[in-house]
């Protein structure tokens, strides 16, 4: 995503040759990003061109394809924002001085802006698959690409728990149409609220799910947070976890900002145990092993 356009009521302003400006310092890459006024978008989205449709499917809509298909809409406008989410496009908010002295609220966005120039690239990237409904993308390693997961990996999300699995982690029901439920509520109750949770690793050469990983709030006595993973067993032994834990655990630190992150593992699961002491935890014994970092 790499488009831009701003819905304002004054487009004179120089938000979008600054945040332009500014995200192609920041990639090396051109930005389109443009500003529209709010009285000529409403005009064309709701059809009062010169060139108005019959249609009536969402996908014949007037102004569903004024756009790129990548466009993340930024706007100051309460109208402008019902009309876009009724067209099923991906808007964000845009409060400033005067949408606050127009009254204007900016319900219903997921995420509202204030100084958009100085938004980097990939949170844009990361509001434009927010409100387009895409799982986001957390990172990438050589060899995996870290995501959310959703509803349509359920089936993938079951085979990773082979009977050496179910030997040390509590196994969801081997229901796809329960899984698809709760990864469903799983990405409105803990991905949109917290930003974080337990992701999916996929592999960067066949695109299949090959293990999930995160965070999940500890419940002990402190404020950490509890890390935990799990790698399909054909690609168990071949390094893929440690390369994906490390960077998830990069991520907890340097971009999430966890100061304390625990893990635990069953005292005969000495593969896990021998990884989390590669990754840096330190390991203790009782009636479990518990790790730190």
């Amino acid at each position: 995503m790499n488009t831009i356009c701003f819905v304002l009521y004054d487009t004179t302003g120089p938000e979008a040759a600054e945040t332009a400006e500014n995200l192609r310092k920041e990639t090396g890459e051109a930005w389109d990003v443009t500003a529209v006024s709010v009285s000529d978008f409403l005009l064309k989205m709701n059809g009062n061109d010169e060139h108005p449709s019959d249609g009536d499917s969402a996908n014949e809509r007037p102004g569903k394809d004024m756009f790129p298909a990548e466009t993340l809409f930024l706007t100051d406008c309460d109208s402008a924002i019902r009309t876009l989410k009724e067209k099923g496009l991906p808007v964000c908010g845009y409060a400033h001085a005067g949408s606050r002295a127009r009254g204007e609220h900016l319900k219903g966005v997921d995420y509202i802006v204030e100084e958009p120039a100085m938004i980097p690239a990939d949170s844009y990237q990361k509001i434009y698959e927010r409100a387009a409904g895409l799982p986001w993308t957390i990172l990438e390693t050589k060899r995996c690409v870290v995501r959310e997961l959703t509803p349509e990996d359920a089936e993938a999300v079951l085979a990773l728990y082979d009977s050496e699995a179910r030997r040390f982690l509590e196994a969801p029901q081997d229901d796809p149409a329960q899984e698809r439920e709760i990864l469903e509520a799983y990405a409105q109750k803990v991905y949109r609220l917290y930003g974080y949770g337990t992701w999916g690793i996929f592999s960067k050469e066949n695109g299949q799910l090959i293990g999930r990983a995160g965070f999940e709030p500890y419940t002990g006595d402190d404020d950490a947070m509890h890390f935990g993973y799990l790698i399909h067993r054909d690609w168990r032994g071949q390094g893929y976890a440690f390369e994906a834990c490390a960077a998830i655990l990069r991520y907890g630190k340097e971009a999430l900002g966890f100061e304390k992150i625990t893990a635990e593992t069953a005292k005969e699961n000495k593969a896990s145990a021998a990884l989390l002491k590669k990754l840096g935890f330190e390991l203790r014994e009782c009636d479990r092993i518990i790790a730190s970092l």
